[in-house]
């Protein structure tokens, strides 16, 4: 199961901590099963190069666009070499343009 829900309707997070130093080239992301004003709408990819906890931004994609539920989209990226970790911040999602209410939360 790969579900995952934020129950605040603000900025939020999902963080991958690498066992060791690991080139990722490409991240994927799929839509909410049921509410698409869950959906991320604007997201920034960050990554740690050597485990010190400073996160480095690499990538911003914006107006992302789900057209089916379940939808899964990937997302190229390019560090600088091998990261420790890799975070994916979620800046906003559709609830804006639904009104709120049961999206005001991000999945």
């Amino acid at each position: 199961w790969n579900k995952w829900v934020d129950p605040l309707p603000v900025e939020t997070w999902i963080m991958a901590k690498m066992k060791k130093p690991t080139m990722i080239k490409m991240i994927g992301l799929k839509s909410a099963n049921d509410y698409p004003e869950r959906d991320p709408l604007k997201i920034e990819i960050l990554v740690e190069y050597d485990e010190s906890g400073i996160f480095n931004l690499i990538e911003e994609f914006d107006n992302l666009e789900f057209s089916e539920r379940h939808q899964l989209l990937d997302f190229p990226i390019y560090p600088n070499g091998k990261i420790t970790a890799l975070k994916v911040l979620i800046k906003l999602n559709k609830a804006k343009f639904y009104g709120g209410f049961p999206g005001d939360v991000t999945q």
